[in-house]
């Protein structure tokens, strides 16, 4: 009975781990594809004698790409320390900005 319930388990790991490598995979397409058509929206701008549109255009898009890269990786580092946390193991970073808080007050 034990060793059923354990393959099912692992079976069910693998299957939620391929699912997210494929959202994954869908995402980072998607992210090319907006990254892509706003560059070039950009420089077909350009091109057309429409410069402050195309760099608000151009600009804007690599903005939100390096914000959702940055946010991305924030929520990845947050939820390590989250996980360090439940095991137990304390936060370096955690524990640095609280003796800064407490130096200012």
């Amino acid at each position: 009975m034990a060793e059923k319930e354990q393959e099912h388990h692992h079976t069910t790991e693998i299957k939620l781990v391929d699912h997210e490598i494929k959202k994954t995979g869908k995402g980072q397409n998607f992210a090319l594809a907006t990254a892509l058509t706003g560059i070039v929206g950009a420089v077909i701008c350009a091109f057309l004698d429409q410069e402050i549109i195309g760099a608000v255009v151009g600009g804007s898009t690599l903005a939100s790409l390096v914000s959702s890269f940055l946010s991305a990786k924030q929520k990845k580092k947050q939820e390590k320390n989250d996980d360090n946390h439940e095991e137990g193991i304390p936060s370096i970073v955690g524990e640095e900005e609280e003796e800064e808080k407490e130096k200012k007050e």
